[in-house]
């Protein structure tokens, strides 16, 4: 969309069937103005790690914050902000430091939003947007402690525990 980000405040992308995309989730796909060229690049801002992969199978990529695009494999670490893209044949199993997991099959792209875990405090949240594909989860610890929401283009839904999934 010419001049989208010329806008003082850029506007939700919406279909006419009714399919949001919001603003800042459009800003993280679109990616940094200049990718790759922070200084701790691989590792968004030097964040802590909040999940790692503990399955893959095919071609699972993960698009950093600061704009690098990685091929994920069995192990690795999943940051706040990661854009992960799932291939024709990839799928990928997640399992978040609050106990959640999240897998998604062929096709799928989510972006992390947040997480913020303390087990000493009932005032986390977890937020991820799931923009195509089929997902599941089991919640972990951040439900019942504070809030998990995942958001897809057409609803949003509020977990408090126990599992789900869509497409």
């Amino acid at each position: 969309i010419v001049g989208y980000f010329s806008a003082d405040v850029p506007p939700d992308l919406a279909t006419e069937q009714g399919a949001v995309i919001t603003a800042d989730v459009v800003a993280k796909l679109a990616g940094p103005r200049a990718p790759g060229q922070y200084a701790q690049a691989g590792t968004p801002d030097g964040a802590e790690p909040i999940g790692t992969v503990q399955s893959i199978e095919g071609r699972v990529t993960a698009q950093r914050s600061d704009g690098t695009i990685v091929e994920l494999k069995e192990g690795d670490p999943i940051f706040k902000g990661d854009i992960l893209q799932t291939g024709p044949n990839g799928s990928i199993g997640i399992a978040f430091v609050d106990t959640t997991t999240f897998s998604l099959s062929p096709g799928s792209r989510m972006v992390i939003d947040e997480l913020v875990y303390n087990p000493d405090s009932s005032d986390n949240s977890m937020v991820v947007n799931v923009l195509q594909g089929t997902f599941a989860f089991v919640a972990g610890k951040v439900a019942p402690t504070g809030g998990m929401e995942v958001k897809t283009p057409v609803a949003t839904m509020g977990i408090r525990g126990s599992s789900g999934g869509g497409v």
